[in-house]
């Protein structure tokens, strides 16, 4: 169980999109285009979980460059 919990951790680590600066703008945050609640979560998510939210931050980013 304590191999499930620190590979659940390092992915968590290892895939964290934060980028240190933390300020929303609108429902995203303008660094990691994660939602607050996801951001809140992140280490709480399951590894299947973050890379949903990883695939989402792709859409996400690509929507608000296509809109400029």
């Amino acid at each position: 169980m304590t191999d499930m919990v620190n590979n659940d951790i390092e992915h968590a680590n290892n895939t964290n999109p934060c980028q240190g600066v933390c300020v929303v703008d609108g429902d995203f945050c303008i660094a990691c285009f994660r939602t607050s609640k996801e951001r809140s979560e992140w280490y709480e998510y399951t590894n299947h979980q973050r890379e949903q939210v990883l695939e989402e931050i792709k859409v996400r980013e690509q929507n608000l460059f296509d809109e400029n």
